[in-house]
């Protein structure tokens, strides 16, 4: 559940900044939502790039439809390749940098739970003397 809130906030949040903000605005609107929605590891790299790879197909589609299909053919032109490589290019590229930018959010929020947990299993010598209380009997402490 937590997944299809993600995908349905990024999506969301990206269509509508999409009016006002440059082509790159998925990116911290991905980091964002994996940081707040705790997603998984693999969770944080699949979801934002599945996500932003069909909204984008969509959008592309939509797009090259309303001009008869003659941007995709005039791409390819320019690429010499059939015209599915004005649909792919765009797609997986967005794909790769929304995947990117949700798992530095990952990596970033468990680095800091670590080292939350590192601060918080120190032990010191009192602590160590009344789990062990035999150490002065053996000359250690």
């Amino acid at each position: 559940m937590n997944k299809l809130i993600a995908a349905i906030v990024i999506i969301a949040l990206n269509l509508g900044l999409s009016q006002f903000l440059p082509w790159w605005n998925f990116i911290p609107i991905v980091f964002l939502v994996v940081l707040i929605t705790k997603l998984k590891a693999s969770s944080s790299w699949v979801v934002p790039a599945l996500s932003l790879m069909l909204l984008w197909l969509v959008q592309i589609f939509l797009t090259d439809q309303k001009t008869g299909f003659r941007s995709s053919e005039r791409i390819a032109a320019i690429f010499e390749s059939p015209g599915v490589v004005a649909y792919l290019v765009p797609v997986i590229g967005v794909g790769l940098l929304a995947a990117l930018s949700g798992i530095v959010a990952y990596l970033l929020r468990t680095s800091f739970q670590k080292k939350d947990v590192l601060e918080k299993s120190e032990m010191h010598l009192d602590d160590y003397q009344e789990t062990q209380p035999d150490l002065k009997d053996k000359g250690i402490v």
